[in-house]
């Protein structure tokens, strides 16, 4: 049970980042320069990279865990306007949220039991 509660946030986190950054692949179907095209790119890979170094700072302190993804859970809610579209809210907010309680389950039964 411990490294399943140790394990679940992680992998999440890195699932997530994969399926953001999946997003930033579709300006490749655009016809312009290659130069624009890989700007663009990193532009639309910041929130996976985003979650990427999130996942690395707290992959051995789960406190650090429920700091970054709670910060992470209301910058992504205000910068994608999630809180007005229930499907931006589900894809992107949901998920931050349940990692940021998976790291606090995680944090406080490893402390407290």
């Amino acid at each position: 049970m411990k490294l399943f509660l140790f394990l679940t946030p992680r992998l999440l986190a890195l699932i997530i980042a994969i399926f953001l950054e999946v997003f930033a692949f579709d300006i490749f179907d655009v016809i312009i320069p290659f130069e624009k095209k890989f700007g663009i790119f990193m532009i639309h890979s910041i929130p996976s990279l985003f979650l990427l170094t999130a996942t690395l700072i707290s992959w051995k302190n789960s406190l650090l865990g429920i700091i970054t993804f709670s910060f992470l859970l209301v910058v992504f809610s205000l910068y994608f306007n999630t809180l007005y579209d229930t499907t931006l809210f589900l894809v992107i907010s949901v998920p931050l949220m349940i990692i940021a309680f998976l790291y606090a389950l995680d944090h406080f039964l490893k402390r407290f039991v």
